[in-house]
């Protein structure tokens, strides 16, 4: 299953938001402040929202407000200030995977779901919500779910079809996506209990608990989650991290629970160290990994994937685990909000994110954009360029500002010493310049 389109009407800073083609790899470049985290928050909203109103049965209800509000699915402040409307809208269109359908045997067979949310907040009344939903080439489905009067045999039928749907959805939004957060800094972890309905390794992962998470499935009596945990270790201990054998251990006394892994040869006394002392950069990849292939969501959202990892060496055997996930098929989409150059999977383009007026705008761009405006790093290039300049003449012209006028080579080292703007994208020519020249290269020597 892949989300192909997804839209956001009145959520926080995405007024009026729609993103279509989505892909294996969909990457949201942007500053801070610029709403990339919306974005990826807005999808796992729609799902969860689905869920709650599937659950009990009634597409459009105050009561079904009242209860995601009181599960902080929504709240309040998610209204977006910008527009003169109170209803938050979401929607999102599924399709099928090739080897797969969205729906079970028997049960209303379709390529493609349309869902769309809509949360309408006024100050003249109680919150309501209400539900959506299309199924490509059948009747719309909008009408609630419990029967009226279903006397006729074609009532039942459709009576029968809308609890058929309903499944579908839970199934479907309980499965569709997990967001991984910015917020994943190892911590002192006891145990704790879920609520009663609450899948207990899903729960601990999802509140940052990674060590209790694996510890719980380690400790699963499910073939499939003993599957996905294997496949983690091996993903780990395999090329290009080559991380040691780990094991998730409570104590007996304090009830602490950690994350260990068996110090690397020569280790004669197969001594281990907790996860805590291996470092942030690692611990995040673990975070990542393991919310990716344990939750058994089939899209990922992960927030700066680049946090605490150093860009040459554990950045970068990142980026390569993440593609592994998708091309191993262990989840079907990624969903990335970053400002790193590790993350440009795509090599159609990626979304380029941006505030306009308050307003959070999504453009699809060309990688040739990304080179020139993301994907540098400011301080080596500056002073690479601060040297070469020095063998230039000094009055010699290597820029023009936008209204024509020359900068020469000693005014640029000055520029480039005070980070002036006219250096900044004296900088960004130059890198992208430079990054299109080496992709071209690089493609005439695979063709030859």
């Amino acid at each position: 299953m892949k989300i192909a389109s997804f839209w956001a009407k009145g959520y926080r800073s995405l007024r009026d938001v729609r993103v279509d083609d989505l892909g294996a790899f969909n990457v949201f470049y942007g500053p801070n402040g610029s709403g990339k985290s919306n974005l990826l928050e807005a999808l796992r909203t729609l799902f969860r929202l689905a869920v709650v109103i599937a659950e009990t049965g009634a597409v459009s209800s105050a009561e079904d407000a009242r209860m995601a509000i009181k599960a902080s699915v929504i709240n309040r402040r998610d209204v977006c200030t910008r527009g003169t409307s109170r209803s938050i809208i979401l929607g999102a269109r599924l399709v099928a995977t090739q080897d797969e359908a969205l729906t079970p045997v028997g049960l209303l067979p379709a390529s493609e779901l349309v869902l769309e949310v809509t949360f309408d907040w006024t100050l003249e009344r109680q919150p309501s919500l209400s539900f959506s939903v299309f199924e490509s080439g059948d009747e719309d489905l909008r009408t609630r779910w419990s029967p009226s009067q279903a006397s006729s045999e074609p009532e039942r039928e459709r009576f029968h079809r809308r609890n058929q749907l309903r499944a579908l959805i839970i199934d479907l939004s309980t499965h569709a996506y997990t967001l991984v957060s910015a917020n994943r800094q190892p911590q002192y972890e006891e145990a704790a209990s879920p609520p009663e309905e609450e899948d207990v390794i899903a729960w601990h992962l999802r509140a940052g608990r990674l060590k209790s998470g694996l510890l719980a499935a380690q400790l699963s009596p499910s073939h499939e989650v003993r599957r996905k945990l294997g496949a983690f270790r091996a993903l780990l201990a395999d090329e290009p991290l080559h991380r040691p054998p780990f094991a998730p251990v409570q104590d007996p006394r304090s009830g602490e629970i950690d994350l260990r892994e068996l110090l690397p040869e020569p280790n004669p006394e197969g001594r281990d160290v907790s996860i805590d002392l291996a470092g942030l950069g690692i611990a995040q990849v673990y975070a990542i990994l393991a919310q990716a292939m344990l939750l058994g969501a089939r899209a990922v959202g992960i927030e700066e994937p680049e946090a605490h990892l150093h860009a040459p060496t554990s950045g970068r055997a990142l980026r390569q685990l993440l593609v592994r996930l998708v091309e191993e098929r262990h989840i079907d989409q990624l969903f990335i909000a970053t400002h790193s150059n590790l993350f440009d999977l795509d090599p159609s383009g990626y979304y380029d994110v941006s505030l306009k007026d308050g307003c959070t705008v999504v453009e699809r761009a060309d990688l040739t954009r990304i080179d020139r405006d993301h994907l540098y790093e400011p301080g080596p290039a500056k002073h690479a360029l601060e040297n070469l300049l020095q063998y230039a003449p000094e009055d010699e012209i290597v820029f023009r500002r936008p209204d024509g006028a020359g900068v020469t080579a000693s005014e640029m080292q000055r520029l480039l010493q005070e980070d002036d703007a006219v250096a900044l994208r004296f900088l960004q020519d130059i890198h992208g310049a430079a990054v299109r020249m080496v992709k071209v290269q690089s493609k005439k020597r695979q063709a030859g």
